[in-house]
């Protein structure tokens, strides 16, 4: 007689497998996604990938456009206006979405995982923490002023940093009608301008700058805790699944009669269909957490070099240069010619081997004085106090 793992696994495998669709559609979606998302930058604009951005692009771009002009004009205008509404105003959504994840894994958790435990233990409890601490942090990134800049309080955002000459100069809002402090920025969704302006994220509906940016960093670093938490968790109850019913000693029938030894594929096709819930759980949690594991430690390195989100892409996807600067001093446009000056020279006499060595080492101490542009910051001041000056209210 064929066990249960045997009709479940059978019903499961026709032609095409199961994991290996599921390997074809993840690695489809991971090699969009980097080829959307960094296919502009300097190192892949002139490459393959730049290239597969840009068709990509094109594609897209010929779709919408022979959709419009197949779909009556009421239809289509509806879509432009919840397109518009969805990704370029400010709306609850992606927070809905938060709370739709957030209340459905923790019922699912619930329900379905802790009762495999005997009764509520650590697991259990440190479990509940994390979710209480994520909400917590999600409300306060929710409601916290991220540094809003006022006609009332435009001085003093004005003395916090000076400006580069490079990223930021003096010069007004279009929209706020005032000089735009050094790393502030206009968002558009909030229509105001923001204090060391990081981004604008739609999981909390809200800015991310000078004010709150500290709530943003425990919240994504406490997801990235809780997910990979949760993952642990899952893949133990999935662990004594497999082993309390003797599943990994079993054998299936195959199509040509012969009986073979239960393996990973048809352990995971049985898990999937006999624990759907968990199965769902177990993929969204790893899913975000090793997304938020990422993020995070891109967050890290932000905080640790002193530059924001919006820095970082104006450094690398733009490919402008800075000299380095520190909070006292204040660089002008007139400086910053004078390094380019200094730059230029310098490249110049290395090409002439007869240079005298006093003009040369002169030259090298100004040289040493003007740090990678791809590995400097204006406004790094020393890693402790680059994190001192973000985690301070």
């Amino acid at each position: 007689m064929r066990t249960d793992v045997q009709s479940s696994a059978l019903s499961k495998s026709k032609r095409m497998d199961f994991l290996f669709m599921a390997f074809i559609y993840t690695l489809i979606f991971v090699t969009l996604s980097y080829v959307v998302f960094f296919g502009s930058t300097d190192f892949h604009r002139t490459g393959l990938v730049g290239f597969l951005r840009r068709k990509l692009f094109s594609v897209s771009h010929l779709t919408k456009s022979t959709f419009e002009k197949c779909v009556p004009a009421a239809l289509t205008g509806i879509i432009r206006s919840a397109t518009t509404y969805l990704l370029f105003k400010r709306n609850p959504c992606i927070q809905l979405l938060y709370g739709f994840l957030m209340s459905g894994g923790t019922a699912i958790y619930s329900f379905k995982v802790i009762p495999y435990f005997d009764k509520m233990n650590t697991f259990s409890i440190v479990t509940y923490i994390l979710i209480a601490i994520n909400v917590m942090l999600f409300l306060v990134c929710c409601t916290h002023d991220p540094g809003v800049i006022k006609v009332t309080n435009h001085t003093e955002y004005m003395n916090d940093y000076n400006p580069d000459g490079v990223y930021y100069t003096t010069q007004e809002c279009s929209t706020c009608k005032f000089i735009k402090p050094a790393r502030s920025k206009h968002c558009s969704l909030c229509d105001v301008c923001v204090s060391r302006f990081d981004h604008h994220c739609s999981w909390v509906n809200n800015c991310i700058g000078k004010k709150n940016y500290k709530f943003f960093l425990c919240f994504i670093i406490s997801t990235a805790i809780l997910c990979v938490y949760g993952t642990l968790v899952t893949a133990v109850v999935f662990g004594y699944i497999v082993l309390s019913k003797g599943l990994i000693t079993m054998n299936y029938e195959a199509y040509d009669g012969k009986h073979y030894p239960v393996g990973i594929r048809f352990l995971t096709q049985y898990l999937l269909v006999r624990q759907p819930l968990l199965a769902i759980l177990f993929l969204v949690v790893l899913f975000f957490g090793v997304a938020m594991t990422g993020f995070s430690l891109f967050h890290f390195y932000l905080v640790l070099t002193n530059q924001t989100t919006n820095e970082f892409y104006k450094r690398h996807y733009y490919g402008k240069s800075h000299p380095k600067l520190s909070r006292q001093s204040k660089i002008v446009s007139s400086q910053t010619e004078k390094t380019m000056i200094r730059t230029t020279r310098r490249r110049t006499l290395t090409r002439n081997k007869e240079t005298s060595s006093r003009t040369s080492t002169n030259d090298v101490v100004a040289t040493e004085k003007l740090p990678s542009p791809r590995t400097s910051t204006p406004y790094y001041i020393g890693i402790w106090r680059n994190i001192t000056e973000v985690m301070r209210v």
